[in-house]
Parts: structure tokens; C-alpha cells; sequence
């Protein structure tokens, strides 16, 4: 997302382009998949570069391209003394908390990126929400501001990827959808199930509008005041997972100024365009997150007899804890016959929670039905674990001698789980 963002919202083919820190090069690989004419990459350490090299099959060779001019260079002192403008400037350094990281996220850093871009640049800058917290991240955000007016927020997948400019970028329809036909791109894209501009502007998580709010008031960060470097570690050993941004696409006051809302007043998705967003979401978000059910939920409404549609809901509501609706959607696809893994694995978790929520001296249990569809499928499927796993998981909700004799089937011990 990283590297496809910035050239498919910009207002042009941009040629020339800079892309900060290497990593595994994937985010260089993603930017030439498009016909930019030279690309810079800035890397402070040169084993990281040989280390790129490594994936080259997923990087497209990104290194070793001809068009590829690669910095073993700190990016401050190479932008200081960078000779040409960039059209697109690609920020993905390391993770703030490392030693002199943060100096990439302060107000001086981006206004040398300014003096750097072209007339109507832009800027992709990347920040991470894991091991991190709210409150640095809208410090990023309002850093970001301060120097740049114009901005959205995009996901990817966990990480959050910020478009910035110093100009509105108007968003061309047409022009974005031919930028996303090109082959290489294609399939690049192809990689994190985004197939289409439906499953494209699903991903964009603020308005520019949606940015300010959630950066609200506050500090900036600077060289001489760098909050960023001494904040970060705290956050890092404190491992917040749960950093909320104030998600646009959850907000049904706000929600209508995404490019997405827009979009499908002319575009309504397909059953088949769903059922790809669903495979991105439920791939990069957690089981329980809200947005996994609306997606599904929304395929279900647009493909009410497709067994896989019915297996998607029922998941994402089970994660949850909705054991009533997960049933009504699991257990009909059941009696039907259905014997996919990825089926009796959610009916096995359904029926194991449901058993426990159950189960006491004066509940007689009667599992003979789930268990004998337990038993069948996954003697089918040894090798997936995830079945496996729920099998043992039901077992273990069972009367102690309701499993003996199944292959691999410990006998269930009498406590709860």
C-alpha cells in the first residue's frame, strides 16, 4: 500500500521518485511496478541492502533495477544535499522507537521533504499503530500538518499509510482504475486481495477533514524537541495492540466524505467484489473487529444463498460472542451436507462454546450428531490444524469418555476451559 498509494493518487505519472529505508524492498518492488524513470533509495545500513536482495522474486529484483539508485546514507543528510525534486517522496523508515528513528517524523524532517518535492509532490509517510499509543500517533499526524495541509490516512494492513500534499489532490477516477490495470500492478496488487477501486478506497481510514480531527490540538514534534524519541520506547515495552484512530468507515456521521462513499453512488459492489474485500479484512484485521463483520454481513445480503457467504458471517459473529446467529448460519450449511474444514472448524467452535455455556451435573449432553461430523472431518483432514485444533477444543467440552478412541483424541478432563 505504501508504495502504490502515492502514484495512484497523484495528479500525474510520477517519474521521479525517493523512496526512505529499504527493508526487505518490497515497498521499492510496489513503485516500480509503475513506469516511473529513476527511483532513489535511501538505506543507512548497507546489510539491509544485501539482505533485499534475498527476495528479490518479491521485490521484482527492486535493488538490482536499472532504475533503482540506491544511498547507503542517513535521509536527512542525503536530502540536505539531494540535487533534483522528487514527484513522490516514500517515507517507511524503521520503527520510531529505534535510536534516532524519530528525527524522521519530526517538523524539520518534513519540511526538508517540502523543499524536495515538486510543485505538486507527494508525500506517503508511514507510521505504525502496533506497540505504539493514541497519543503518538496523533503527535505524527499533527507533525505531519504542520507542514503539509492536504492529507488522508489509508490502512495497511495494521500500520497506517498518511497521502500528503501541499495542494488538494482530486481524485480521478479514471485515471486511478487505468493506473491499477497495468499488469505488473495488477498483480502486485493481486497480493493483498485488492483487485479493484471498490477494494482500493475500502482501505482509506480519514478524510482530510477525518486527519485534522483525530490529530486535534496539541505539540508538534521537533528536531529540538523530539517527544517522539524518548516516548516511543515507553510505548514500545508497554505493547498497546489497541490503538483507535477514529476509523472513518465506522462513523455513519462522517463516513459519507470518503472516496469510498462516492464511489459507490455510481459503482454498487458486486457479490464477487465483496467476497474479495472479505478475503482482505478478515486476512489483515482481527476476528473480532466490526469492520470483518460488516463485510461479511454485506456479501450475505448480496449472495444470501452462497454457503461461503453463510461460513463468513457465521465466523465473524462466533468471534464475537453472537452464539444465536452464528448458529443460524452455521448449522443450516451443516444439516446440508457441508464438510469443508473451514465449515466444521467454526460449527466445532460453536458448538464447543455453546456446550460450556451449558454444561453443568444437571445438563444432560447429547453430542452424538456434532461429534460424529467432528470425527469424520477431520479424520479427512489430519493435516489442518486449525480443525484439529477445534476438535480436541469440543472434546474437551465433553463428558470424559464421549472422545475415547478417536486417533489422536486425548481423553477430556472434567474442568471448564
Amino acid at each position: 500500500m505504501a508504495g502504490h498509494l502515492g502514484v495512484l493518487l497523484h495528479p500525474r505519472d510520477p517519474k521521479n521518485v525517493l523512496v526512505i529505508g529499504s527493508g526487505a524492498a518490497i515497498t521499492t518492488g510496489s513503485v516500480l511496478a509503475h513506469p516511473v524513470e529513476r527511483l532513489d533509495m535511501v538505506e543507512i545500513s548497507p546489510a539491509v541492502i544485501e539482505a533485499a536482495r534475498l527476495f528479490k522474486a518479491d521485490n521484482r529484483n527492486a535493488v538490482d533495477d536499472p532504475r533503482t539508485h540506491v544511498h547507503i546514507d542517513d535521509a536527512k543528510t542525503f536530502m540536505a544535499l539531494a540535487p533534483i525534486k522528487y514527484d513522490l517522496i516514500v517515507s517507511v523508515p524503521s520503527n520510531p522507537w529505534v535510536t534516532g528513528v524519530s528525527g524522521l517524523f519530526t517538523r524539520d524532517f518534513f519540511q526538508l521533504v517540502d523543499k524536495h518535492l515538486t510543485d505538486d509532490g507527494v508525500l506517503v509517510q508511514w507510521i505504525h499503530t502496533y506497540e505504539s499509543n493514541r497519543e503518538l500517533v496523533r503527535l505524527v499526524m499533527r507533525t505531519l500538518h504542520d507542514t503539509f495541509p492536504h492529507a488522508t490516512t489509508w490502512l495497511g494492513p495494521e500500520d497506517l499509510v498518511m497521502v500528503a500534499s501541499r495542494k488538494p489532490l482530486s481524485f480521478d477516477e479514471a485515471a486511478v482504475a487505468a493506473r491499477m490495470a497495468r499488469p505488473d500492478v495488477k498483480a502486485d496488487l493481486a497480493r493483498v486481495e485488492i483487485h479493484d477501486l471498490f477494494g482500493l478506497l475500502s482501505k482509506q481510514v480519514h478524510t482530510e477533514a477525518g486527519q485534522k480531527d483525530f490529530a486535534g490540538e496539541g505539540p508538534i514534534n521537533t528536531d529540538d524537541h523530539n517527544l517522539l524519541e524518548y516516548a516511543s520506547p515507553v510505548a514500545f515495552f508497554l505493547a498497546n495492540l489497541d490503538v483507535r484512530v477514529k476509523d472513518e468507515r465506522r462513523a455513519p456521521d462522517s463516513g459519507p466524505g470518503l472516496l469510498l462513499h462516492q464511489y459507490l453512488r455510481e459503482h454498487p459492489p458486486t457479490a464477487e467484489q465483496v467476497a474479495g474485500l472479505y478475503r482482505n479484512v478478515e486476512r489483515y484485521h482481527s476476528e473480532k473487529d466490526p469492520v470483518v463483520r460488516g463485510v461479511a454481513a454485506l456479501w450475505r445480503s448480496l449472495a444470501p444463498e452462497d454457503p461461503a457467504s453463510a461460513l463468513a458471517l457465521g465466523r465473524a459473529v462466533l468471534a464475537q460472542g453472537d452464539l444465536t446467529l452464528a448458529a443460524s448460519l452455521l448449522e443450516p450449511e451443516v444439516a446440508r451436507g457441508g464438510r469443508s474444514p473451514e465449515l466444521v472448524t467454526e460449527y466445532l467452535k460453536l458448538v464447543t462454546a455453546r456446550t460450556w455455556s451449558a454444561r453443568t451435573v444437571w445438563t444432560p449432553m447429547n453430542a452424538d450428531g456434532a461429534l460424529a461430523v467432528g470425527r469424520e472431518v477431520a479424520a479427512r483432514h489430519p493435516e489442518d490444524r486449525k480443525l484439529q485444533k477445534a476438535f480436541k477444543a469440543y472434546c474437551e467440552a465433553l463428558p470424559p469418555a464421549s472422545c475415547e478412541g478417536t486417533a489422536g483424541m486425548p481423553t477430556a478432563a472434567p474442568g471448564g476451559p
